[in-house]
């Protein structure tokens, strides 16, 4: 993520110059606060379940019993946004 993050945020530099800095920020901001979000939260969650926590819309995780889609929803390619390219860097 943190390459993302520079790779974002240099193209809203060079899209606005040193001059916009604010604006350049902005945008910035506005691109990847949704996303981060969501991965923020998401690792939350998968941190939870793989601790075995309760939480409030399911059963705590025993990997002993887990099935195979309970397994397949802790791995780290379903991370929100995990294989998409920001279409500003396209």
């Amino acid at each position: 993520m943190p390459v993302l993050d520079a790779a974002v945020l240099g193209k809203c530099l060079k899209k606005w110059g040193l001059e916009n800095l604010h604006s350049a920020l902005s945008e910035y901001q506005s691109t990847r606060v949704p996303v981060v979000t969501k991965q923020v939260l998401h690792a939350r969650r998968l941190g939870q379940i793989k601790q075995g926590l309760a939480l409030h819309d399911r059963e705590p995780f025993d990997p002993k019993k887990a099935s195979p889609e309970e397994c397949h929803e802790l791995q780290q390619k379903n991370v929100p946004f995990f294989a998409d390219v920001p279409l500003m860097l396209l």
